[in-house]
């Protein structure tokens, strides 16, 4: 049996104040340490570490705290 892969999505937010999902920033495959947190009367987490030569890397900068996360499994 092999091992489940993910897929990582980032998203903007919509402008507004409405905080919804936006336009999408990146996705990246084969991110390593993926975890992900839900929490009662707060706000869910995710993390995941990518590459530093990774070039989506750009487009993602100066987002934390401010995107959406959707975290895919393919299997």
């Amino acid at each position: 049996m092999t091992a489940p892969s993910y897929r990582v999505q980032v998203f903007d937010i919509l402008a507004g104040g409405t905080y919804g999902i936006g336009a999408l920033l990146a996705e990246f495959e084969n991110s390593k340490n993926l975890g992900w947190a839900d929490y009662l009367n707060d706000v869910p987490e995710a993390f995941f570490t990518i590459s530093q030569d990774d070039p989506k890397l750009a487009t993602v900068a100066g987002k934390q705290g401010k995107a959406h996360v959707r975290i895919y499994r393919n299997s």
